[in-house]
């Protein structure tokens, strides 16, 4: 009877052997997509494309899946359009002057209050005479010997003191300021600086300052309580 047995355990272990048996299938590699270059609102379009490679300039841009189903993509540029004033563009992010003496120059929007402010804290005269002052700032920042911002052309230092003005608002710019900043960055008064590119009050200047002046620029002219030099 044991033997029997044996034989019995054998048989099932032969057949067992040499009778086929299904195989699992392997499982498919998980593919995953590199999104990382898109924000999180992209991100989630992005993982429902089926093709994930594209080049595409993102910066104040949309996706706007209209036609996804046939894989393209419309965009909604939402950069802002600035509108022509005299010789400058203008918007929201300031002015970029176009034509004139400082073609090229670019002056953001925080720039042109502290223009303002300077201007407002430099002179309480005519409008001329804040346009002119405004000019000089942009005549440094044409130059090539000075910073080729207006930021950095005001706080460089021992300069500009009066730009304690933009941080303190102690002297808020007035209508008349603003008025004659935005005339002399739009190109839409008369350019009457002379390439001034240095400005002092004798009333309040120390005297080696004012000899400094005198003795080693070149004047240039005076306007109401200010010398200007180059």
């Amino acid at each position: 009877m044991h033997g029997i047995k044996l034989i019995t355990q054998m048989v099932f272990l032969l057949l067992y052997f040499i009778t086929p048996h299904p195989t699992e299938a392997a499982p498919e590699p998980r593919v995953y997509r590199d999104i990382s270059f898109t924000d999180d609102t992209l991100g989630g379009f992005f993982r429902e494309l089926k093709q994930p490679t594209f080049s595409i300039e993102f910066d104040a841009m949309e996706a706007s899946p209209s036609d996804s189903e046939s894989g393209a993509i419309e965009w909604d540029d939402k950069y802002e359009t600035p509108d022509q004033s005299g010789k400058a563009l203008i918007s929201s992010k300031g002015y970029e002057i176009i034509d004139g003496p400082y073609k090229g120059i670019f002056v953001s929007a925080e720039e042109v209050e502290m223009m303002e402010c300077v201007v407002q804290r430099e002179t309480g005269g005519s409008i001329e005479h804040r346009r002119i002052i405004a000019q000089v700032i942009l005549n440094r920042v044409a130059d090539p010997h000075f910073p080729n911002t207006v930021e950095a052309v005001l706080t460089a230092p021992r300069q500009f003191s009066t730009i304690s003005n933009y941080y303190t608002k102690k002297r808020p710019p007035d209508d008349t300021t603003k008025q004659a900043v935005y005339e002399v960055l739009t190109g839409t008064c008369g350019f009457n600086s002379g390439g001034a590119l240095y400005f002092y009050d004798p009333r309040y200047a120390a005297a080696n300052l004012a000899n400094w002046f005198e003795t080693d620029l070149e004047f240039v002219f005076e306007f109401e309580s200010h010398r200007f030099f180059k």
